[in-house]
């Protein structure tokens, strides 16, 4: 046992710290390594993807060095009412490539709509609060719980079966049939923003019974992996936000 012990401290030794230049550094061949794709062109797509992510977060956490010192400094700087949003909104900010999920529609006889879903941003905020909200008070935010469903295709697909989100003709082919939809396109945004209220409306509907990250999460990991949700086709959209 302490063999095994001193072998994995040093593994962990020799693991890579997640400094602003080894992230700026990381190659193509080196994510499909990582990520068991090499030899599968049809998946070279996916690791130019994951690519893309991992060199923004290493320009985001340039000023800081590293990615746990980003993070350490976000927490200080956190305020005293909004701390879980601030930290959404530093996410945003410093790594747009990866976190930056908004998009602007347009519509006939008005201004421009804004829809802000932030799923990334909000994921992962939303792990860290309800990881150590219990054993570390600078997690305690009393906006943790306040945060929305992280809306992607699987919530989009568990609202399809449940019928609360019904596409039209054209749309539900695309789905079923597997078509691309393009990403910031008008019908990829209003399938995620009509579920997102409809998770809302449900928090309302039960009142507040569970919070909308909460309901989201149940969505995803609880009734979106039962197989008869299952058979429901998720849409095809090429992005590094879900």
């Amino acid at each position: 046992q302490q063999q095994q012990k001193q072998q994995q401290d040093q593994d962990q030794d020799q693991s890579p710290v997640l400094t602003s230049e080894w992230l700026s550094s990381v190659t193509l061949p080196q994510v499909t390594q990582a990520f068991g794709l090499q030899d599968n062109p049809s998946l070279e797509q996916l690791a130019q993807l994951l690519l893309t992510v991992i060199h923004d977060l290493g320009r985001g956490c340039q000023k800081y060095g590293s990615l746990e010192a980003f993070f350490e400094a976000s927490v200080q700087l956190q305020s005293t009412l909004t701390p879980a949003g601030d930290l959404v909104g530093a996410l945003v900010s410093h790594f747009p490539d990866t976190f930056d999920d908004r998009y602007s529609i347009d519509q006939t006889g008005g201004p421009p709509a804004q829809v802000f879903f932030y799923k990334k941003a909000q994921l992962v905020t939303g792990e860290i609060y309800h990881r150590f909200c219990k054993q570390d008070a600078r997690f305690q935010w009393p906006d943790g719980d306040k945060l929305t469903a992280y809306v992607d295709n699987v919530i989009v697909a568990t609202m399809r079966y449940k019928g609360v989100l019904v596409p039209n003709r054209a749309l539900t082919q695309k789905i079923e049939e597997g078509v691309d939809i393009e990403r910031a396109s008008r019908e990829e945004v209003a399938l995620r923003a009509v579920a997102l209220c409809g998770v809302e409306f449900i928090v309302q509907a039960t009142g507040g019974a569970l919070g909308a990250n909460e309901l989201g999460n149940y969505l995803w990991a609880g009734l979106g992996k039962e197989s008869a949700v299952r058979q429901f086709q998720r849409h095809a959209t090429k992005t590094v936000f879900y």
